[in-house]
């Protein structure tokens, strides 16, 4: 599945901190010749107990004693769109996406077409309904694009632009020029699953799920759910789902 966010859970961070990464936290600011690497670690120390907040402290730390550590930029940016996907409002919401955008735009600089960063900024554009603006950078990068995953992961992210923007004809395009050049058959009837649902078609929706449940068991649950009326109107909504 390529779009796969993590799960942010709410914690009190005082009483579930895991001691160790905390401790090395403190330590590692305590040291000033402490490597971005070791920050990073910290990181994904919090991150894995899903202490998001001290996370994002250590990776803003590495991207201090480092401004070209890529892993450092493309942490923060996952953790801050996963804490975009919990909040509410939408001023919220936008904060942390505008926060992970600019991350995944330095992850690009830095590494070059990342798929991580790819994946991540197109969620983070559609997420904040900025449509033309993805729609323009998908179509500039397509035009520099060599790899076929990389083609194929910008035209499914095309395809959800067009499709929450609201013309569903030219997502099922989009989709079908995504099959024709990177053969992401999966993925491709995930979206027409998503169009037929759209559209008020949920027994042709139901066959699309069908279709891919033996090979993407994630994404079909993702399908049943929107038939038995889960919210799926925003990119933000679908993002939820696909937790």
């Amino acid at each position: 599945m390529m779009f796969e966010f993590d799960e942010v859970q709410t914690l009190d961070v005082g009483v579930l901190m895991p001691q160790d990464v905390s401790t090395r936290f403190l330590e590692l600011q305590a040291d000033s010749s402490a490597t971005a690497s070791a920050f990073v670690d910290c990181g994904n120390g919090f991150r894995s107990f899903g202490l998001f907040y001290p996370a994002i402290d250590a990776y803003s730390e590495a991207t201090v004693r480092d401004s070209q550590s890529a892993d450092a930029f493309l942490g923060r940016a996952q953790v801050a769109f996963g804490l975009a996907l919990l909040q509410d409002s939408d001023s919220e919401r936008e904060g942390f996406c505008s926060k992970c955008i600019f991350d995944y735009k330095r992850v690009l600089e830095l590494k070059g077409q990342s798929r991580e960063a790819v994946l991540g900024l197109g969620s983070a554009l559609l997420a904040t309904n900025r449509f033309a603006e993805c729609a323009s950078w998908i179509t500039d990068t397509l035009a520099i694009a060599a790899d076929r995953n990389l083609k194929g992961d910008l035209l499914y992210t095309l395809a959800l632009c067009r499709l929450f923007a609201g013309d569903l004809d030219q997502a099922l395009d989009h989709a079908d020029n995504m099959e024709r050049v990177a053969g992401f058959d999966i993925e491709h009837s995930f979206i027409c699953g998503l169009v037929s649902s759209l559209r008020g078609e949920n027994e042709k929706m139901l066959e699309y799920e069908i279709r891919i449940r033996r090979k993407d068991e994630k994404l079909s649950q993702v399908l049943r759910a929107i038939a038995v009326g889960a919210r799926c109107g925003t990119f933000s909504d679908l993002a939820r789902l696909l937790v």
